[in-house]
């Protein structure tokens, strides 16, 4: 009886353990879908900025397909990619909405992509990939350009977060450049309040400023401020914010000068005028360029003083 027992009992741990679940393994391979989603790479990540400039022939950036899952897919995942221009209308009537400019469409000769069809291998997480050639010098810097891609499989999986579309923005953002590594100098300088002196004109900060000479013997018109730049600078306008405070000191008419060398300057700008009494920055668009230094000559004032100021020059371009 006794040994009957111990039969019994151990027979029984052995149908237990074998009603024990078996531990996933993430090497099976499987078409499930429920549990297996589709990664569209580079478009989870938002709008993707591509590098027209500076404008150097052509350029590249690759598209693919990411598989997350239990397991591995059991057969091939077969993707496909297009434009999509539905896309595009969308993202522009938001744009007009908000009274922005539209985006341009891709120049038909701008791009080209290698191919529409990728593939999942059976037993592999990641699709070939797809390069997107773009020529550089077929884009107006002027404009901003959008192309919007669409991946789509016939398999039914689904896609992360629902998102199967990668948008790509061709665009330069003028922006101000950083003044580090810069050197101002002055054709005379008055060391005092708010130091007075060159270096003021590319600190950053409109709180001080520089001023012309108006010691023992003042000096008089023309002045002249100049600024080097650590390295080449693709230039579209410069601004100039005058000294903070409510007076009209300060120089009216100007030339603007640009040096590619800083050595030898070309004349930008005749004759341009600042106002009074305009606290905020003042802009001087030029045609845009590579350049390694500006100079302002300051003729005449909008009095009577021949002495003159100002806070600060800031540079912006690409």
């Amino acid at each position: 009886m006794r040994k009957l027992c111990i039969t019994v009992v151990a027979g029984l741990i052995l149908s237990l353990g074998s009603c024990k679940k078996q531990p996933t393994n993430y090497e099976d391979l499987s078409d499930n879908k429920e549990m297996a989603v589709l990664t569209l790479q580079k478009g989870i990540n938002g709008r993707q900025d591509l590098k027209i400039f500076p404008q150097e022939g052509s350029r590249t950036t690759q598209i693919s397909v990411n598989y997350g899952g239990v397991g591995l897919p059991a057969s091939a995942i077969n993707i496909q990619l297009e434009v999509d221009n539905a896309a595009i209308d969308s993202i522009n009537t938001a744009r007009i909405a908000r009274g922005e400019e539209a985006y341009e469409q891709f120049p038909a000769d701008s791009y080209v992509l290698d191919k529409t069809s990728l593939t999942i291998a059976s037993g592999k997480v990641i699709s070939d990939a797809a390069t997107l050639t773009y020529n550089t010098e077929k884009f107006d810097l002027a404009k901003q350009y959008i192309i919007v891609f669409k991946s789509s499989n016939t398999a039914g999986y689904k896609y992360y977060n629902g998102v199967n579309k990668v948008e790509f923005l061709a665009a330069v953002i003028e922006k101000e450049q950083s003044k580090t590594g810069w050197i101002a100098s002055a054709s005379s300088e008055h060391p005092g309040e708010a130091t007075g002196l060159a270096s003021a004109l590319i600190d950053n900060n409109i709180g001080t400023f520089w001023h012309s000479n108006y010691g023992g013997v003042a000096a008089t018109y023309p002045h002249e401020a100049q600024v080097l730049f650590n390295s080449e600078v693709f230039v579209t306008k410069i601004s100039l914010h005058k000294r903070q405070a409510a007076n009209t000191t300060w120089f009216k008419v100007f030339d603007l000068y640009g040096t590619t060398d800083g050595t030898t300057w070309k004349l930008l700008g005749e004759n341009l005028e600042t106002v009074a009494d305009e606290l905020d920055a003042q802009y001087y668009p030029i045609d845009p360029q590579y350049l390694k230094g500006i100079k302002l000559l300051m003729k005449s004032g909008h009095n009577t003083s021949s002495t003159t100021h100002l806070a600060e020059i800031s540079v912006f371009g690409y």
